[in-house]
């Protein structure tokens, strides 16, 4: 969220909604919308619970395989 003045400054044309949730019922609602190819989230992060089993569903991908055209250097480091 720190990043949002900056991103809607360079980005005037799309609007971001921040959405927090308890923590189980972001889990069901995101994993859901995953695993129906929603579309819902444009961005989210998952935690150490999620990884495993996104993984298995091969609903991850390493950054390494998304092609030339992906910056990974672009990704905020953690």
């Amino acid at each position: 969220q720190k990043l949002t003045d900056d991103f809607t400054k360079a980005n005037p044309d799309i609007q971001l909604n921040w959405v927090t949730l308890e923590e189980n019922v972001l889990r069901e609602r995101v994993t859901t919308d995953i695993a129906t190819k929603g579309g819902q989230y444009d961005v989210l992060t998952i935690g150490t619970y999620e990884v495993p089993i996104w993984a298995k569903q091969s609903w991850l991908l390493p950054l390494e395989k998304l092609g030339d055209d992906y910056d990974v250097k672009d990704i905020i480091p953690a």
